[in-house]
């Protein structure tokens, strides 16, 4: 199935029980499989697929299947009418983000945030910052999130110094959207087009 997947779409997975011994056949076996993709719509597309894989083996082997739904993670719909405001606030307190329709390209993640599941009810904003993560023996870029190299690189003065920084861009884009009511309705309009 993975060679009749997308680009964007990921399907990861892990045994939490495989049973006791390696040579019986299993009367219980278990596991977590994660689903994602760039929208909502593939998405749930995708984890039909999936699930009639797994029905698919439980027929073949005479199992019953059993599938519980946990929590999900929605795509983020970006504002650029409050993305163009964040911008020059970050801009101005010495941050580098260029040109918006480059930095949506670049700047997009396959990381799991709620903040996708807000963004498809107002608009949102979402930004994300660089924080230089070293190996531990001082030669070379370290590991990114969750790992170790990365969470002692957040607790460098570094790393709290551009925390600041989009903190406080983040608050200059909620004093303009209260003194501006034209962001506000110019993110809403966008994301009313981007829903249809």
């Amino acid at each position: 199935m993975r060679q009749q997947t997308q680009p964007g779409d990921i399907i990861q997975g892990c045994i939490t029980n495989g049973g006791l011994r390696p040579n019986i056949i299993h009367a219980y076996a278990a596991g977590k499989f994660v689903v994602r993709a760039p929208t909502k719509e593939r998405v749930d597309r995708l984890r039909e697929r999936v699930y009639a894989c797994f029905e698919g083996a439980a027929i073949a082997t005479g199992a019953r299947l059993e599938i519980k739904e946990g929590g999900r993670y929605d795509n983020h719909i970006p504002s650029r009418a409050l993305g163009k405001v964040y911008r020059e606030y970050f801009n101005t307190l010495g941050g580098a983000i260029g040109d918006p329709d480059l930095e949506e390209i670049t700047a997009a993640t396959q990381a799991s945030t709620d903040q996708g599941n807000i963004s498809h009810v107002i608009p949102s904003l979402h930004p994300s910052l660089f924080v230089k993560s070293v190996r531990e023996d001082g030669k070379g870029q370290g590991g990114g999130p969750h790992t170790p190299d990365f969470e002692k690189a957040v607790r460098t003065e570094d790393a709290h110094e551009k925390a600041m920084e989009a903190a406080k861009a983040l608050a200059g884009v909620a004093v303009e959207c209260l003194v501006d009511r034209r962001i506000i309705d110019e993110a809403w309009k966008e994301l009313r087009e981007s829903k249809g």
